[in-house]
Formats: C-alpha cells, sequence, structure tokens
C-alpha cells in the first residue's frame, strides 16, 4: 500500500472527540476517528494513527490530551486507555514532533465515558458519565525488587518491559450526579474542576473541601472529599471552558476564570470569589509601590514573583 492510500478517516461526531495537547512545548492535535486515534502536528501533518483493533473496534466516545506532559487518554465505551509520547532517535522532522505515542495505562471505570480532562501535570484524570470518578497516578517502585533472571527463545524484549511499564491509575473519589455529565473541565492550577449536564441549565464548580475528618485507607492514602456550588444559566448550557494561564504561573496567583454559553447565544464569564483566608495574595498589599510603572518590566516583575513564592 501507498502513503496517498491510508486514509485517517473522518473526527467523530460530538465536541468531546478531538482535544489540542502539547509537548515539550510543541504543539499538536489528536482526534478519533472511529475507534482510531489520529495525532496531526501544528501543520496538520499526520503523524501517528494509534489503531483500536486491539480495543475491539469500539468506537472512542471521548478523548483529551495534556497541555504539558503530552498524554493522551481515549475512552472505550467504560475503558480507558492512557498513551504517553516516547522521543524518536535520529528523527529531524520539519514540524519538530519527533514522538511516537505509546499505552502505558489502563482505567476500567463504573460505567460508559461521556468526557475526559486532564490537570497541567498530567497526574490526575477525570471521567465522566452516569458518575464522576477522580484518577490519580501511582508509580510503582520495582526497582528494589530482585526478579530471578529469565532466559526466553523467541520473545521480544520490548514487549516484556512494556508490561513492566505500565502505570498504576486508582479511583481516589466518585460521586454520583443527577444526570450524566457532557461537560466536563478542570481548572488550569487543578483546584477546581466544572461539571454540567446534557440540557442542564445549572453548572456545577466543584471544590476540595479540606474542613472535615481527614481519614487515611490501609494503604496510607487520604480520603478526598469534593463541594460544589451552583451557577445558573437562563438555558440549556452548551460550553464550557477555563481561562488558560501560563504553567510557569505561580498556583493561586491569579484567579480562575470560567466561560459558559448557553442556548440564549450569550457566553457569561464567572470569576472565582477570593477570599483574604484562601491564599491568593494581592499584590498591591504587599507592597505600596507596586502599582508603579516600573514595575511593569520584566525584571521588576521576576524580582516581585520570587518574593512573593517565598512569602506563600
Amino acid at each position: 500500500m501507498n502513503l496517498h492510500q491510508i486514509v485517517s478517516g473522518a473526527c467523530n461526531a460530538g465536541d468531546k472527540c478531538f482535544a489540542v495537547g502539547s509537548v515539550e512545548g510543541v504543539p499538536f492535535t489528536a482526534y478519533a476517528a472511529g475507534c482510531n486515534i489520529v495525532i496531526l502536528a501544528s501543520t496538520f501533518e499526520r503523524v501517528q494513527i494509534i489503531p483500536g483493533a486491539v480495543h475491539d473496534y469500539i468506537r472512542i466516545s471521548s478523548i483529551d490530551c495534556s497541555c504539558d506532559t503530552g498524554k493522551i487518554a481515549a475512552a472505550y465505551d467504560n475503558t480507558v486507555c492512557v498513551y504517553e509520547p516516547t522521543p524518536l532517535i535520529n528523527s529531524n522532522l520539519p514540524h519538530g514532533l519527533d514522538y511516537r505515542w505509546v499505552q502505558t495505562g489502563t482505567l476500567r471505570t463504573d460505567s460508559p465515558v461521556r468526557a475526559l480532562s486532564w490537570n497541567l501535570e498530567g497526574t490526575r484524570l477525570l471521567t465522566a458519565g452516569a458518575l464522576v470518578q477522580l484518577w490519580h497516578l501511582y508509580s510503582q517502585s520495582t526497582e528494589h525488587k530482585e526478579e530471578p533472571v529469565k532466559f526466553t527463545l523467541g520473545e521480544s524484549i520490548e514487549d516484556d518491559k512494556q508490561d513492566q511499564e505500565q502505570a498504576v491509575w486508582q479511583c481516589v473519589w466518585k460521586v454520583n450526579t443527577a444526570t450524566p455529565v457532557q461537560h466536563l473541565a478542570f481548572s488550569p492550577d487543578g483546584t477546581l474542576f466544572a461539571t454540567s449536564g446534557e440540557n442542564d441549565r445549572l453548572v456545577k464548580i466543584w471544590y476540595e473541601n479540606k474542613h472535615f475528618l481527614i481519614t487515611k485507607h490501609a494503604e496510607g492514602q487520604t480520603e478526598l472529599d469534593y463541594g460544589f456550588v451552583y451557577i445558573a444559566h437562563p438555558r440549556a448550557v452548551t460550553h464550557i471552558s477555563w481561562r488558560t494561564t501560563s504553567k510557569y504561573m505561580p498556583k493561586g496567583s491569579v484567579s480562575n476564570m470560567l466561560v459558559t454559553s448557553c442556548k440564549d447565544n450569550i457566553c457569561r464569564l464567572w470569576v472565582e470569589t477570593v477570599l483574604p483566608e484562601d491564599g491568593l495574595v494581592n499584590l498591591s498589599q504587599l507592597d505600596p509601590q507596586a502599582h508603579h510603572p516600573k514595575y511593569r518590566t520584566h525584571r521588576h516583575k521576576h524580582r516581585f514573583m520570587q518574593r512573593l513564592k517565598h512569602m506563600k
């Protein structure tokens, strides 16, 4: 088969079947075509096609990409597969996306997945459908385990290594919702996330409830608890999106802002209300000279942000 005869296929219906991510500052686009994942460079050149034959040709219902680590999560009914980029050796492609994605983890959810969302670091993943589940990545400490030496013939060593490098994803929190979740998004700093159902006029903003009795499991993991507040709309919500902030911005230095749109064709901006005990610091309160024009230069901004880090 010649190269020009390979057909990627059209994107699946819905706004949850494509996503934009970034790996080492290089942007890319991933979308679901039937049961396959197609990865495109910033120039829309096809970089890789991840086939879905190993997943019994189940149509992908949702896909999401990490904007920092480049991880890709794809939902095959109630199975979520995590793919991570690995650099290619001796590859100088013009688009600069010299990576190949390999599967490193598998999640089994309690209900079919309709939406996915990564946090910035790629260590937590939200899955939503009939219920919302929060998954956390735990590293396996298998370096100190002594394993017997095995000699095999006719088997691939790379396959054995890939099986040993499977990441361990554990569900650390889940909740049942009144209606199945259709819209789901993590805030840029990972402290909040928003959910909304299909034909739902209410958006839930979830936050970690730290004012409760902390309990630990037998494995030593702390039990999480999340509360929520409602933001109401006159008609059904059609889309939600958080304001993007720089990954170099210290967490808690700016308020989170959410953009919502509903069927009345009006976009609304919602900003996080900051209280003094919440940890966010007003720069003008730290130094009365902060509003002076000289602080607008890059040198003074850098010095002031370093001072803010130490104070926090």
